[in-house]
């Protein structure tokens, strides 16, 4: 060894030095355990050992020259292997057959340029590609599953394939190779490829005991026939099973046998075949489409490729592929455009599609031409802009930038100029999509005009509607599944709530009062079963704060948001409700007042008997006659109960009315001492009067009359003291007040309150504090007449009347005179009536009660004068009619059956218009109603005395035009 050894030379060297220093310590070892263990044995001599450990180093010297002979030899084996593979190099680039190498998934590596000259595919355009896909079907689709039995076995021998030249011509050609792998580089398969199709093949059955070839025809996917000429004599399973035949009854048949009678051009299917059979022999491969048909009748298209087998004229491979789904789909396509063509040419919409790249049209629908006024020829080829369509180019800068971002665009809103100048609004929507390639833009613009239009005009309908709702006097509301979901402002104020959001949400129960619920918890229920579709009733509702609401509601059912719901209408009936209990207590007291007057004249007449008959016994007695007492007790009497018919007189309005135009501050100046009197010491009286005089007219003794029933009954209310307010104002009432006021009307008044701090009333009894004969004093402590009777003062003078009054604070009576323009007049002492003259006249009297009639004669007798009397106008007219003897006074009640007496007085003033009349009666009606103020006849009213009553006949009959 000199120098530097190589690689070999050192593990040989390492090798024959290494096993005899191992041998020997294995020996020494050997021999320290067994003297260890076997002290008992002898130790080996010396000589032992040294020929032992010669003989070791003989056996290192022997394994360091064959380990140097064996590395030469492997040496020499890989130079030579080396070298073999240069030779395969340049073989396979030299050879005179194709070649090719491919990897393990079948991608070609290489090839030689004699592949070129067999395929037509040059190295660059075939390396890298897949094998398989250079094949004609179906080759190509069973390949890998081929290749993969092949791999296995790491060579392929025979493998026939046709392959597709590049001139597209079929080439039939077999593969042989084998698997090469260089150290950690990726395994491969060197291949030749050797052309057959121009060899000749002995027979087909040694093509089909090929195993490939079997694999290939078993399990292809398309019907394989094997025909000699157009004679079937052998096929795959797929075959039967495509055309649901047996094997023995398919052998033999020809095509046309599996076909329908006529192609699709209505062609026989035997006379195709024969043409194709015939251009076969000269094209020697044909691919062609076709009707086939399945022993059941069912007919099926097929895509059909038939090939000569080389070498073998009549013996012809065809491959037959079911293409009814294909065609089925390409039907659907063809329907599938059809319709988007019909959708594009009859859409109403404007409809265009734009090249993506430089925007010019390429093409638009019958709504894009009617819609602008364009025709093909001036849109084809331009751009909108070109057209100048965008009235605003903005909208077209948004168009760009959403369809650069998200490939479309929804309902872009833009403004559009026609051809004709005009602009309409349109809603836009834009897609791209590829169109032969290139990417297009498809545009659907719809005109909006009316829809804006009707927008706008549902903006002012909702504007109008909420104007409504909002500004309704009434509170209107929603409710869904009974929980309100909407109301107006003037719902919530009502229930005391500050804004309609405060209220929405609340459920029903919240907001009816309990007493009231059952009645709408119904109503909802008939309205929900459909029993109604209007209901109208009034409740009682919740307010915030608790408080009760008198309401009146209208309900209905509706639809709102797709749901049914109930909308109401609720109306504050509570100021109603109190102006009807005020119309109702007044309707009451003119009933009352009715009765009482009728009442009253009833009474009057009594009266009128009575005085007349006790003033004729006055007359006839002497003063020491002991009857004239009584006769003086029944006139003291009598007198009582013309006041108390008086005062019903002056409740129901019949009372005669004397007006004057006064001052009530001297007036009420004038009652103080006398109301003093009146009140008691205990009762602390303080009068407040303003200072200006307004005039009022009115009749002074009522107001008198009704000043102090006002402070005797303030007196009783206050039975331990306490203080009486008599307050005087001058006011303007205005029309807000009158609408709050029953009866009241506007315009300058005197207002004169009287107040107390008694006991006051409760409701119940404010509401009957005006009836007549209504009192709250025990029995014989008052006629229940004091208040009814300033209720009639005040209605006679024009004026109207309040109360206000809480118990345990007291009790305020506010009378309203409406102020007089007339000066005040200046008032006369009263003048004693003297006693009746006596006379010898005649006189007619009218009377159609009998007891006033008779009394009355009796006392116009008693003064010497003649009396004829009757008791209706009828009679009173057949007796002047039937006499010539005229008298010189009528005296007629007004109020009579059949003929009133004013009635009769036109009658009789026609016919005998010097003849003076005398009008009594115990209503005051006939007086207010102005016939007899118009007529100028004086007037009595009952009850009146004899005296009073000859005073006024002895007046007339001296001087008729002063009476």
């Amino acid at each position: 060894m000199k120098g530097q050894m190589d690689k070999a030379t050192r593990n040989a060297f390492r090798l024959a030095v290494i096993i005899p220093l191992f041998g020997m310590v294995m020996m020494s070892v050997a021999h320290v355990v067994t003297g260890w263990l076997l002290p008992e044995l002898p130790s080996l001599p010396l000589p032992y050992l040294l020929v032992h450990s010669a003989l070791f180093v003989l056996l290192a010297i022997l394994v360091f020259f064959l380990s140097r002979a064996g590395q030469r030899i492997r040496d020499r084996a890989e130079s030579s292997l080396q070298t073999t593979r240069e030779n395969i190099d340049d073989l396979f680039e030299q050879a005179s057959l194709a070649q090719m190498s491919l990897d393990e998934q079948g991608i070609v590596l290489s090839v030689n340029h004699h592949w070129e000259t067999l395929t037509g595919y040059s190295a660059s355009e075939i390396e890298g590609v897949r094998f398989a896909s250079l094949l004609v079907r179906p080759f190509s689709n069973e390949f890998d599953e081929i290749f993969a039995e092949y791999r296995e076995a790491g060579r392929i021998n025979g493998l026939l394939v046709e392959l597709l030249q590049k001139s597209h011509t079929p080439l039939l050609i077999e593969l042989y190779g084998r698997r090469y792998k260089k150290n950690d580089e990726p395994a491969y398969y060197q291949c030749l490829v050797r052309d057959i199709s121009e060899r000749t093949r002995d027979s087909l059955a040694l093509m089909i005991r090929s195993s490939w070839y079997k694999t290939l025809f078993e399990k292809a996917n398309d019907a394989i026939f094997v025909m000699e000429k157009n004679i079937i004599v052998d096929c795959n399973e797929k075959s039967l099973e495509l055309f649901d035949i047996s094997r023995t009854e398919l052998m033999g048949m020809r095509p046309s046998d599996l076909s329908p009678e006529f192609q699709k051009d209505n062609v026989r299917s035997a006379d195709r075949e024969a043409r194709l059979l015939t251009e076969l022999e000269q094209k020697r491969s044909l691919f062609f489409n076709w009707l086939h048909q399945t022993r059941t009748g069912q007919v099926f298209h097929a895509e059909v490729s038939l090939t000569c087998v080389p070498n073998q004229d009549h013996t012809i491979l065809a491959i037959v592929r079911d293409i009814s789904d294909r065609v089925q789909s390409q039907r659907a396509m063809n329907e599938l455009e059809e319709r988007f063509r019909l959708a594009f040419e009859t859409s109403p919409d404007a409809i265009n599609i734009n090249r993506l790249a430089d925007g010019k049209y390429v093409a638009i629908n019958e709504g894009f031409r009617k819609l602008s006024g364009y025709t093909d020829e001036e849109v084809l080829g331009k751009t909108s802009l070109d057209l100048n369509i965008w009235d605003n180019p903005s909208d077209r800068d948004r168009m760009v930038e959403s369809l650069s971002r998200t490939g479309e665009v929804q309902n872009l809103e833009a403004n559009f100029a026609l051809k004709d100048g005009s602009i309409h609004t349109g809603l836009m929507s834009a897609k791209t999509v590829m169109l032969d390639g290139e990417p297009h833009i498809i545009s659907i613009t719809r005109v909006i005009d009316e829809v804006k239009a009707a927008e706008q005009a549902l903006r002012e309908s909702e504007k109008k509607y909420r104007m409504l709702i909002d500004n309704s006097l009434d509170g209107i509301y929603i409710l869904q599944m009974n929980n309100i979901i909407f109301c107006n402002r003037v719902q919530a104020s009502m229930l005391g709530y500050d804004s309609p959001g405060e209220l929405i949400g609340h459920s029903i129960d919240k907001v009816v009062s309990p007493r009231s619920m059952p009645i709408v918890l119904e109503n909802l229920k008939q309205r929900e079963l459909g029993e109604v579709d209007v209901m109208r009733y009034e409740v009682f509702m919740l307010k915030k704060d608790g408080s009760e609401l008198e309401v009146e509601v209208y309900g209905s059912r509706v639809e709102f948001e797709g749901r049914p719901a109930i909308q109401g209408v609720m109306r504050d009936i509570s100021e109603r409700k109190r102006l009807q209990r005020q119309l109702d207590q007044a309707s009451r007291l003119e009933s009352v007042g009715r009765l009482a007057g009728g009442v009253a004249h009833d009474f009057n007449n009594l009266l009128t008997a009575i005085v007349g008959h006790a003033e004729l016994g006055l007359f006839q007695l002497k003063e020491e006659h002991p009857f004239r007492r009584d006769l003086e007790e029944i006139l003291a009497i009598s007198q009582r109960g013309a006041n108390l018919t008086r005062h019903l007189l002056a409740f129901s309005k019949e009372r005669m009315h004397q007006p004057k135009t006064i001052s009530l501050r001297e007036l009420i100046l004038e009652l103080e001492r006398m109301l003093h009197r009146v009140i008691g010491e205990d009762i602390h009286m303080v009068l407040a009067l303003e200072k200006e005089d307004w005039a009022v007219r009115v009749d002074p003794g009522q107001v008198d009359q009704a000043i102090v029933n006002l402070s005797i009954n303030a007196r009783d209310a206050m039975p331990t003291g306490g203080t009486l307010t008599i307050h005087l104002e001058n006011r303007a009432v205005d029309n807000a007040s009158c609408y709050f006021h029953t009866g009241t009307f506007s315009g300058d008044h005197v207002i004169l309150e009287v107040r107390d701090t008694g006991i006051g009333m409760d409701h119940q009894t404010l509401q009957k504090v005006f009836d007549p004969f209504f009192t709250t004093k025990p029995t014989g402590k008052g006629t229940g007449l004091g208040l009814s009777t300033v209720y009639g003062v005040v209605r006679n003078a024009g004026g109207h009347l309040q109360v206000e009054s809480t118990p345990g604070e007291g009790t305020a009576f506010r009378l309203f005179f409406p102020r007089s323009q007339t000066a005040v007049e200046q008032g006369q002492e009263a003048e004693s009536t003297p006693i009746p003259v006596r006379g010898s006249e005649r006189i007619l009297l009218v009377e159609d009660d009998i007891a006033v009639r008779n009394t009355l004669i009796k006392a116009i007798r008693a003064y010497g004068y003649t009396v004829d009397a009757v008791e209706s106008g009828k009679e009173a007219l057949d007796w002047l009619e039937g006499t010539d003897d005229h008298p010189d006074l009528m005296i007629t009640d007004v109020v009579m059956p059949e003929l009133r007496g004013t009635e009769l007085a036109e009658i009789v003033l026609k016919k005998w218009p010097t003849l003076p009349m005398l009008f009594i009666s115990g209503y005051r009606e006939p007086l207010e109603d102005g016939k007899i103020i118009e007529l100028g006849i004086p007037f009595l009213q009952k009850p009146f005395t004899a005296k009073e009553l000859l005073q006024l006949v002895r007046s007339i009959l001296d001087d008729p035009t002063d009476s």
